[in-house]
């Protein structure tokens, strides 16, 4: 089980690892903080599962720079993409947001879930709510999702 956890802030990143790690240890981890390298890496195959979330800057945070554009939907445009380059994974994403900001309006999370569903059926999951390193409820649903995709006949392409 190869898994990819995309996420730019790195307690939640470590935290979502550690749990993995303790959870599944015979998966291997891989971490990308930005749209573009999740995109690139997702691209170069060997991976599962991608833990996504939903809030990405364009490109990785380096010494001096900030990353490009902030993306509220950042994980949405790697669904797009994903679609794009005709690779076909498992995703589940995971984020701390109750909502999320469209046009200038707030968007439940769970609209923004639905329309996931129905826009990229092929890849996403589902959506789960990170409340924290130490709240067991993100615990429970992301080890069932992750158990859930790995007892189907599911493989990347």
């Amino acid at each position: 089980m190869n898994l990819l956890i995309a996420d730019d802030e790195s307690p939640k990143l470590e935290s979502i690892a550690e749990f993995l790690a303790s959870n599944f240890p015979e998966a291997s981890l891989e971490k990308t903080k930005s749209v573009r390298s999740t995109i690139t890496r997702m691209r170069s195959g060997g991976i599962s599962t991608l833990i996504l979330d939903m809030s990405l800057p364009t490109f990785d945070v380096g010494p001096g720079e900030k990353g490009g554009r902030a993306q509220n939907l950042g994980g949405e445009e790697v669904l797009r993409y994903m679609e794009f380059y005709e690779i076909t994974c498992p995703v589940v994403i995971v984020t701390q947001y109750g909502y999320f900001s469209e046009g200038g309006k707030h968007v439940a999370v769970s609209k923004v879930e639905a329309r996931l569903q129905l826009e990229h059926p092929a890849n996403f999951r589902t959506m789960i709510h990170y409340s924290g390193s130490t709240s067991p409820a993100w615990r429970v649903a992301l080890k069932e999702s992750i158990e859930g995709i790995h007892g189907e006949a599911t493989h990347c392409r």
